[in-house]
């Protein structure tokens, strides 16, 4: 019995350069897609490294910032004031401008609006301490003189029943000699607490 055998040297050379040269093919691929994650991932790295070095920096900054804030606190607290100021106007406008429609409304000329903060009511209803984030001015609105007794209940009652929480504090009246008609009287400018968030 004779044992033929389809392979050949050559042809074993040949199956055996094709295999080694898909191998080397295949090889090539593989380091090829390796070599593209690799630099993914450095590329990623790179960029954490780089936000990390940011963040570093960033901290290292404001922890300068803080220390130097902290060395001119006298500053800052001369700033906070000038913005506490600038808001105070802004109320002592929106005051002016409320005062000014019921003096109006009541029929009466104001001469000048004084203000003057203070730190604790004086008035004795309102003797318990003001509630946090209350604060109380005071406001001094002077009446052209002479003035009418009704007209100047009307202005008197305007201002406590207002959007602002207003009371009045201090006011004089007198009947003078120079006084025009049966109702009108002489008032002394009217003090008024005024109080605000």
């Amino acid at each position: 019995m004779t044992q033929t055998s389809h392979l050949t040297p050559a042809k074993l050379r040949g199956i055996l350069a094709t295999i080694f040269v898909a191998l080397m093919i295949i090889g090539v691929i593989i380091f090829m897609l390796g070599y593209q994650q690799i630099n993914v991932y450095s590329l990623a790295a790179q960029e954490t490294a780089q936000q990390a070095s940011a963040s570093s920096s960033t901290v290292h900054n404001l922890k300068l910032i803080q220390q130097e804030l902290a060395q001119k606190s006298d500053i800052v607290d001369r700033a906070s004031q000038l913005v506490a100021a600038s808001q105070s106007y802004k109320y002592q406008d929106q005051i002016i401008q409320d005062i000014n429609s019921y003096a109006n409304a009541a029929g009466l000329r104001l001469d000048n609006i004084t203000f003057e903060d203070t730190a604790a009511p004086t008035t004795t209803a309102m003797t318990a301490a003001l509630p946090a984030g209350i604060k109380m001015t005071t406001a001094t609105a002077t009446l052209r003189n002479p003035v009418n007794y009704y007209k100047l209940l009307r202005f008197l009652h305007s201002l406590e029943q207002g959007v602002f929480k207003m009371s009045i504090t201090g006011i004089d009246l007198s009947k003078g000699a120079t006084v025009g008609g049966p109702e009108d009287i002489t008032s002394s400018p009217v003090k008024i607490e005024v109080y605000i968030r």
